[in-house]
Order: structure tokens, then sequence, then C-alpha cells
């Protein structure tokens, strides 16, 4: 379920990084949409574990059965120490943005789910939001009109409808789960590797 996982090029600069055009693909059975929500759980595990948040729709692209993350710029990024905040709960799954969940709530006290497997359908909110717009000849362009959150793009599809990943919430405790497993059994080695980033200037 993990080792055929398509993982894009990223070329890294000084200053920058870029990650390879990967399109969104839609699932072409239901073998690849539950290979592809394992791998979510996988991600997410990786993802807690390194502290990666700000993995919203924009930054997940559903490709078949791989999710393709394209912006891991906040990696090692956690700085949520609030001291009112118990310790063992500073840091979790949903912190990472992946799972779906209501945010940027607006004066109306109205969510919107920008997660990487959520945001399925238009959304409303009382709050200014820059986004990514869309005009009729294909052209992108930046919008604020922030009352409208269009439907997420990049999440997974299966005969023309996104999938609902409430739908496959056992797939992505197994992939969380395999992730944690294989954590605890190379702790040492992750530990080490993440001390020999230490000093490197650059951490893309």
């Amino acid at each position: 379920d993990y080792l055929a996982w398509k993982i894009p090029s990223y070329l890294v600069k000084a200053e920058h990084g870029w990650s390879e055009y990967t399109p969104q693909k839609p699932a072409e059975s239901e073998e690849e949409v539950i290979t592809y929500f394992k791998r979510a759980g996988f991600l997410l595990g990786y993802c807690t574990i390194f502290t990666a948040s700000d993995i919203t729709s924009d930054n997940l692209i559903a490709n078949g059965s791989s999710p393709i993350p394209i912006d891991l710029e906040t990696i090692f990024y956690n700085t949520l120490n609030i001291e009112s905040i118990p310790r063992e709960v500073r840091w979790n799954v949903t912190q990472t943005s992946i799972l779906p969940n209501w945010t940027w709530k607006g004066t109306d006290g109205v969510g919107v789910d920008l997660s990487a497997l959520g945001g399925l359908s238009e959304q409303y909110v009382s709050l200014n939001l820059y986004q990514h717009l869309e005009d009729e000849s294909g052209n992108s362009h930046f919008g604020m009109d922030g009352v409208k959150i269009l439907p997420n793009d990049n999440v997974l599809t299966f005969n023309d409808s996104p999938v609902l990943p409430w739908r496959y919430e056992k797939e992505i405790i197994e992939g969380l789960g395999t992730l944690l497993s294989i954590a605890t059994l190379e702790k040492n080695l992750l530990i080490e590797k993440i001390s020999s980033l230490r000093f490197i200037r650059n951490r893309y």
C-alpha cells in the first residue's frame, strides 16, 4: 500500500524550492481509493511527528492512489508552545490541517473547512480570504471577495464525485498506525537524522 506511492521531484535552491507539477487525477477503482486514504493516514503521522502544519487543500494533490504534498515548508516549524495549554496536547494530528476541520470563523461565527481532505463543497464565510480563482478562459488570479470559498479541486474523486474521507476513517487510522509503528522501531535513527539537519541553512 505504501511502496508505489508517487512522489514528485523537488528542486531546492538557496532561498526557494519548487516541486514537479502533478495534476489532480481521479481514482480509477475502489482499491485506489482505499490505498489513497491509507497513505493519507501515513502522511498524517509523518506530518505529526515532524510538526508539519498548513497541509491544507492547496498543499495536497490527489493523484490517483497517491496524496502528493507540494508545500512542506512548515516542517520542524511548530511554534505552539503556549504555557496555558497542557504539554500533552500542544501538538497533535488535528494541527497538521490534513483532517477535515472547521476554522476561519467570521463575524457570523461560521467556519470553513480548508483542510487537505475536506472542503468538498462551496462554503461561505464572512471574512476576507485570499484565494486562487479562475476565470471563464481558465486564467488564474487571486481574489479577496471574502464570502465564497470554492470547492477543493485537489481532493480525491471517484466516478466524477469527491470521495467522502469520513467513510474511510479505518484506512486513515491504519495508515497513521503504520507510520507510528515504523517511527517507534526506528526512533534512534529518526533522532539521528533530525539532529544531522541542525546546522543546515535551508530546511526544505
